[in-house]
């Protein structure tokens, strides 16, 4: 059985520095005890990794909530715990949990081909189910793949992209489908575009009534259809920079004036999603608890294949990482995500019933999950008897 300092040490693996505030919701008397403890790891290494600014969640086995900031969202701004993150691939686990509702309500089935909802399109095999383009088995290449994408991509920041022409970025399947798996993005924007087939709705007005309204998280976005709040953590980075062609490589700089709105159009059902880190730990907790899909549902969900060349698996939108990798002899499942200058790493610890997510607001934030990895493992080495 895993103990509250495990949280203590899986959380502060992945934060750093500045001013800082903490709270715990609904909290029993261990979480109140650790909370202090929680927010001095949380500040000591985001100013060990010169993070600029930092947000986490941590959902206990008892459903009480701690939530801790550290820096700052820019210049004098400090990070504060309703600001919202894109949360990148992590997107991809709302949409696999999305597609299995409507398959227990019988909009689709994941047997379905891709041909039975989508006209055809060059490069993508009507006959890859469902199934294939949620564990990622469908052989369809990635159209970020492509390098004329990032020579088009950046002519018009502004620019609202349809799936049907980020799909022309799609070059020749890498295998056929069921022979292999290769995680694209592309599997998830083809999945978007069949849940907006089967249910005639936005996906974001899908997403609403499907998970999020019913948990009652009001700060999630999909970010190419919502309006976003004024409350978006600016976010910092060289790669966004990069891609389109301004400011200065390598230099880390603030890239918030730059406009998403191509990024998230493109990335759609496969990264375009924002929330804080806050209500996206309590989805993820209530999904993997069993509080959203039915316990048929869940194991098809958690069913993982293998990812090649990796000691990793891949089930409909969550990783399964092996014993040691975050937790020392226990397995954790997840997923992470980066959107523009934001870094988000989930990750669920079954045996513990514990879920944690931390979002930070640079994009050189390898620190918000690779620290952790090190500190849990050390902190979950069983005590001398």
């Amino acid at each position: 059985m895993i103990t509250f300092p495990v949280v203590l040490v899986l959380l502060g693996a992945l934060s750093i520095g500045g001013r800082s505030s903490t709270r715990t919701e609904e909290t029993g008397q261990a979480q109140q005890e650790v909370a202090s403890d929680l927010q001095v790891v949380l500040d000591s290494l985001r100013q060990a990794h010169d993070g600029v600014g930092v947000s986490a969640s941590v959902v206990f086995p008892d459903g009480s909530i701690w939530t801790g900031v550290s820096g700052v969202s820019h210049d004098s701004v400090s990070m504060a715990a309703d600001m919202i993150f894109g949360i990148g691939s992590v997107t991809k686990t709302l949409t696999a949990t999305l597609t299995m509702k409507l398959a227990e309500e019988g909009l689709l089935s994941l047997a379905d081909p891709v041909e039975k909802w989508l006209p055809e399109f060059p490069n993508i095999d009507g006959r890859i189910t469902v199934k294939q383009l949620l564990n990622h088995t469908s052989g369809v290449a990635g159209f970020f793949n492509t390098e004329r994408i990032w020579t088009d991509f950046p002519k018009d920041k502004g620019r609202h992209w349809t799936p049907e022409e980020v799909l022309t970025y799609v070059g020749e399947p890498y295998f056929p489908p069921g022979e292999s798996q290769h995680y694209v993005n592309t599997n998830y924007l083809l999945l978007g575009m069949i849940i907006k087939e089967a249910t005639g709705s936005f996906v974001s007005e899908t997403y609403r009534r499907y998970l999020w309204e019913p948990l009652g998280l009001r700060n999630m976005y999909l970010g190419s259809e919502d309006e976003l709040p004024e409350n978006l953590a600016h976010a910092f980075s060289d790669i966004y920079t990069k891609s389109f062609g301004v400011g200065n490589p390598g230099v880390i700089e603030d890239v918030s004036a730059y406009p998403r709105t191509a990024h998230d159009a493109i990335v759609w059902t496969a990264g375009g999603a924002y929330a804080t880190p806050r209500d996206l730990a309590v989805f993820a907790h209530a999904l993997f608890t069993g509080e959203i899909l039915s316990p048929h549902s869940m194991a098809r969900m958690l069913d993982f294949v293998e990812i090649p060349g990796s000691n990793e698996g891949y089930g409909f939108g969550v990783f399964s990482y092996p014993p040691g990798e975050y937790a020392d002899g226990l397995e954790t499942i997840g997923h992470s995500g980066q959107n523009t200058g934001h870094v988000n790493f989930l990750v669920h610890v079954p045996e513990a019933r514990l879920t944690i997510v931390v979002s930070a607001n640079n994009q050189d934030g390898a620190w918000a999950y690779g620290t952790a990895v090190a500190l849990v493992k050390e902190v979950l080495i069983p005590p001398a008897p």
